[in-house]
């Protein structure tokens, strides 16, 4: 018989190792190191941020002498533009690079139960290589995918609003373009939640690259694809808690905690147990499926029964 696979009982799991990861005993030293891991491990993606309202209703006239400038000195302005916007990209690769490596220090430090920089960055070198590689592919894949999407509808509608008239073209291209591009956006998202979630342990475990690891997951997809799916609403259900923890922290300390939350390493270390918590769950989830799907060799102390499953699902053999 199969065993039933739970959203839930993974959540006590996570939390009682959680609490021995953390807290039996308290290190600062400790905590403030895996911080740094877990700080790595989503640079740019928490901490600090702004918001900029523009308001194009307001009707304000560029002044002659900057129309003058930008016309005087349009080449400079293009290749100082150019420049620009390649060394954004850039930096972006940098940083997809570096959150790469962080994500595999993370999860070796809550594995392992240590608090390490420079080994597990040694030692995971040639699988946040490849995480990094397959992620660059996917998301510049997906963007692609993306513009094509807005493509097609576009080149009904604009016929008609270049001629000033609100002709069926135009809300068809809009009925086709915002289903299709939400269809693609949700996929990407669930791809990359099964990537930090399942091939990032499977890579961790078995020395693997992304493919392989994503060879390895299919099997286990395409047994229970109901299971995964739902997997993803009900991790969209626990990000939401955690907003909302965390936003109620921030209203207990009279909006001084969003203000401490706004400096990104510390916004890490604060936020620490949630994001341990979170590594945990997704790791005990996935052990569900078989000791081949194990990162965890070890029980929580407060918990005797350990979790195999029955009739584990075959993997490919690991590739170098």
């Amino acid at each position: 018989m199969e065993k039933t696979v739970s959203f839930l009982e993974p959540i006590s799991l996570a939390f009682e190792r959680t609490k021995q990861f953390l807290f039996k005993p308290f290190d600062a030293a400790r905590w403030f190191t895996v911080g740094f891991c877990a700080w790595l491990a989503s640079l740019g993606q928490n901490g600090f941020s702004f918001n900029t309202n523009f308001n194009f209703n307001d009707e304000k006239k560029i002044s002659p002498v900057v129309v003058g400038f930008i016309k005087e000195h349009l080449p400079f302005i293009i290749i100082v533009s150019v420049f620009g916007l390649l060394l954004v990209i850039a930096l972006g690769f940098v940083f997809e690079w570096l959150i790469a490596r962080g994500r595999f220090m993370f999860l070796s430090n809550v594995v392992t139960g240590r608090a390490a920089v420079s080994e597990p960055w040694k030692k995971y070198r040639r699988e946040g290589n490849s995480l990094f590689v397959w992620t660059i592919v996917f998301d510049t894949l997906t963007l692609l995918v993306l513009l094509v999407a807005l493509a097609i509808p576009l080149a009904f509608a604009i016929p008609a609003i270049m001629a000033g008239t609100c002709s069926l073209g135009v809300f068809s291209g809009l009925l086709i373009a915002i289903p299709l591009i939400l269809l693609i956006l949700v996929v990407a998202g669930y791809v990359h939640l099964y990537l930090l979630d399942f091939i990032v342990p499977l890579m961790c475990r078995n020395g693997v690259k992304a493919t392989v690891a994503w060879r390895q997951f299919g099997p286990l997809f395409r047994a229970r694809p109901g299971r995964f799916v739902a997997y993803g609403l009900f991790r969209m259900l626990m990000y939401a808690v955690y907003g909302m923890t965390i936003l109620t922290l921030g209203l207990m300390t009279c909006c001084c905690g969003f203000i401490v939350l706004m400096i990104p390493y510390i916004n890490a270390v604060v936020t620490l147990p949630i994001a341990v918590f979170d590594r945990f769950y997704s790791l005990e989830f996935l052990r569900q499926f078989g000791p081949e799907f194990d990162l965890l060799t070890n029980e929580p102390p407060s918990l005797a029964e350990p979790i195999i499953a029955e009739g584990p699902v075959s993997v490919e053999p690991e590739e170098g």
